[in-house]
């Protein structure tokens, strides 16, 4: 399968195809599973936006207005209060954290904003922990009078290493050219959820590479030639299987 709408959902790429009946005795995601570490768990996301309103005023005159602005950040300070701060010292940061992605507000500058907006990203270890999240932001939502709209929202999955296809493509990584591979749990999350609830094995693992969505990102060429000859020789295998 080849789509487009990975980093947005996949709900109208993979998910929908799935939906229409394709199948696959075996489904390979080239993502996460960092440096030939296979992803045995993937967290959870949940994307949303978060609106304050106030009521304009004129930028000399603040107490005949409402400023949406810092309504909002008196918000998300007290929502960052449940979640670790960084740097945790965790070695894995196998935990939820918060980010603030982007954020807008008012009109001009000597004007009493009358709205502000931010766009959040949360990942969660388990349907448990977000569900408190939820509880605990909808009631701080209530307090600052603050409305929510969801965006995206994806349930962690873990991969099922019992199945026989891990270890056909784990002997052809190490007999072709003496990889060995690992396990690696991801903070980030990928289509590979869908085939996983369809039951589907799925294998999500990558080459050599680093800096995901930064101007640093890369990836190791040579390495990813190697990557490329086992995936050709495991697809091979497991067709005339």
């Amino acid at each position: 399968m080849i789509t487009s709408d990975e980093e947005v959902g996949g709900e109208n790429g993979v998910k929908k195809l799935l939906k229409e009946g394709f199948r696959s005795k075996v489904a390979f995601v080239p993502d996460c599973g960092k440096n030939w570490n296979f992803m045995k768990k993937a967290k959870g996301v949940w994307h949303f936006s978060v609106e304050a309103e106030g009521k304009s005023a004129h930028g000399s005159r603040p107490w005949l207005g409402e400023n949406a602005i810092e309504k909002l950040f008196e918000f998300l300070k007290e929502a960052k209060k449940i979640f670790p701060k960084e740097p945790c010292h965790k070695k894995h940061h196998w935990h939820e954290t918060f980010n603030i992605g982007k954020i807008e507000g008012g009109r001009a500058t000597n004007q009493v904003p009358d709205f502000a907006k931010a766009n959040i990203d949360i990942r969660f270890t388990s349907m448990e922990k977000f569900k408190k999240i939820k509880k605990y932001l909808n009631q701080l939502a209530k307090k600052y009078k603050i409305s929510f709209e969801n965006l995206s929202f994806c349930e962690p999955f873990e991969c099922d290493f019992q199945n026989p296809y891990f270890k056909i493509f784990k002997k052809i990584a190490k007999e072709k050219f003496k990889i060995k591979t690992g396990k690696y749990f991801s903070h980030g999350t990928n289509d590979g959820r869908f085939f996983a609830k369809k039951k589907i094995p799925t294998i999500i693992l990558r080459p050599k590479g680093s800096g995901s969505h930064s101007d640093k990102e890369w990836i190791d060429i040579e390495d990813l030639e190697k990557f490329y000859l086992v995936l050709k020789e495991f697809t091979i295998k497991v067709a005339k299987k």
